[in-house]
């Protein structure tokens, strides 16, 4: 569920409005294994996105809130490292890439700098 090679750009200040709303989102077919494994345990159709055979079960507030979703993941995930001000351009994001994103970047001191 998705919107394919769409890109977004958000610059700061736009958080509130444009990204913070949209809701996690998955698949009906998934959320029983999900469960089983300790997952999205309070996940339904009042806070996620619901997709069931690729379309949306409930109303998307934006018609890329996936997109939004993981645009709003990859804030949280690179605050993680602090304040980071800078450009951050991603493919396909994810938890486990931007994890990735922020050890690369602070693994060398060359690569930041504090301010």
């Amino acid at each position: 569920g998705g919107v394919d090679g769409e890109v977004i750009e958000v610059e700061r200040g736009e958080m509130r409005g444009e990204v913070e709303p949209a809701r996690t989102f998955g698949c009906v077919e998934d959320a029983e294994e999900l469960k089983k494994r300790g997952l999205a345990m309070g996940a339904g159709l009042h806070n996620a996105l619901v997709f069931e055979g690729g379309r949306p079960v409930n109303t998307p507030r934006f018609h890329n809130e996936p997109l939004r979703h993981k645009v709003l993941d990859c804030f949280g995930d690179l605050r993680l490292g602090g304040v980071i001000v800078g450009v951050y351009e991603v493919l396909r994001p994810s938890h486990a890439l931007n994890l990735q994103a922020l050890q690369a970047l602070f693994a060398d001191p060359r690569n930041y700098s504090i301010v």
